[in-house]
């Protein structure tokens, strides 16, 4: 009885686990939202080398400045990621890889782009 348990918790973890990973992929209407580098980015594991505006947050997740633009910015708001700025249609957010891909699901999202860190010359 005990193995029955056993592997019952297995196929459980097993379903867990396969079920966060299908979570994960998008589909390609959902990827055509993301510009290219972005696109590289979920389809990477090298994610420290990319060039683009990267920081860590607190407990040490990297996020990633992007550009977001949305018919209804309110709706980006509510999934509770860090919103930098709304203006009109476009949202600027620091997001980490699985915000990103969450983000491009929602129906109002029209594009998200990869953002860039600019310095005063």
């Amino acid at each position: 009885m005990m193995l029955n348990k056993s592997a019952c918790f297995r196929v459980i973890l097993a379903s867990i686990a396969l079920a966060s990973c299908a979570s994960d992929s998008l589909t390609r209407e959902e990827k055509e939202k993301l510009d290219p580098a972005l696109q590289r980015l979920l389809a990477s594991e090298e994610r420290e080398k990319t060039g683009l505006d990267v920081s860590a947050r607190s407990d040490g997740e990297r996020e990633y400045g992007v550009i977001i633009r949305s018919n209804a910015p309110e709706e980006i708001r509510s999934t509770g990621v860090r919103i930098q700025s709304v203006f009109g249609e476009i949202v600027t957010a620091r997001l980490t890889v699985r915000e990103v891909a969450s983000v491009a699901r929602l129906r109002s999202v029209v594009s998200i782009a990869a953002g860039s860190r600019n310095y005063p010359q």
